[in-house]
């Protein structure tokens, strides 16, 4: 983790900030495909963007990154990673990490189509110091893209789909954080002092912007932040849980409403 001067305004900034094209790459890592219940996952590669890549204590050798390798259910990907966290204190500290993931998904069933798609997120923030004026917090943003590369089983040219934790989004897509009155997923003293849990949320409801879509490129960065604003204070954000969930008809979302609350739960008992 690092410290530097004091960042004015960061909250304004990040919301801007996620899947900024000319980040420099630190770190890549390329994971093994998944075949789910109605589509496959493949060419899954992370590539730590922002800050210093955050590695699992017995995760993978130096240089990789960062979230580990998923796990699969049904048509759902969870990632769970170990350390992956920013941590800020003092005067002035501040500290940025961040990923980008991109993977294929492409419908494998008879006759099947994504119609849709979901990215869900979990953590933790622990805030504390006497001086608590919103200079001292964390940020999570998740922000990307989602490209449309073929259509009931026929490539057509690329449809792309921007898509934003915070918003604003466009026609059939929508994202919130956990406490949308507290701003672009930001948590911050005197308000949040001591430990919160946290979540985000990103639908895109791929069946109302291009029908009977068969295969798609999803492309996201998932950025955490923190920041102080003096001395004694300090700032820590974690996440312990991302998940990509597909729905290839509608029939299915109770299943993956289901399968997203097990992974969950999973996900918090393990860190208890």
């Amino acid at each position: 983790m690092r410290s530097r001067g004091r960042i004015l305004l960061l909250p304004l900034l990040v919301v801007c900030g996620s899947l900024v094209a000319g980040r420099e790459a630190l770190a890549t890592n390329t994971y093994p495909n998944y075949l789910g219940a109605s589509v496959s996952f493949t060419s899954i590669q992370e590539t730590s963007n922002l800050g210093d890549p955050e590695l699992p204590p017995a995760g993978p050798p130096l240089g990789t990154c960062c979230w580990g390798a998923p796990a699969g259910v049904g048509d759902l990907l969870q990632f769970s990673p170990l350390t992956y966290s920013a941590q800020a204190s003092g005067a002035g500290g501040y500290d940025g990490t961040g990923a980008q993931l991109q993977t294929l998904i492409t419908a494998t069933g008879i006759g099947a189509t994504i119609d849709q798609i979901y990215l869900s997120e979990y953590g933790d923030a622990a805030l504390s110091g006497p001086t608590g004026t919103g200079g001292t917090g964390v940020l999570a943003s998740m922000a990307g893209f989602v490209t449309v590369l073929e259509v009931s089983g026929v490539a057509v040219t690329p449809t792309v789909i921007s898509f934003n934790a915070a918003g604003p989004n466009p026609f059939g897509v929508t994202g919130a954080f956990s406490d949308p009155a507290l701003g672009a997923g930001t948590f911050a003293l005197p308000g949040n002092a001591g430990l919160t849990s946290w979540s985000g949320l990103v639908s895109i409801d791929l069946a109302s912007i291009v029908p009977n879509a068969t295969k798609v490129q999803l492309s996201f960065d998932n950025d955490l932040y923190a920041y102080s604003e003096a001395e004694g204070n300090s700032a820590l954000i974690t996440k312990t849980s991302i998940i990509i969930g597909v729905v290839p008809e509608p029939g299915t979302f109770a299943l993956l409403g289901g399968g997203l609350l097990v992974l969950a739960l999973r996900a918090r008992a393990r860190r208890e």
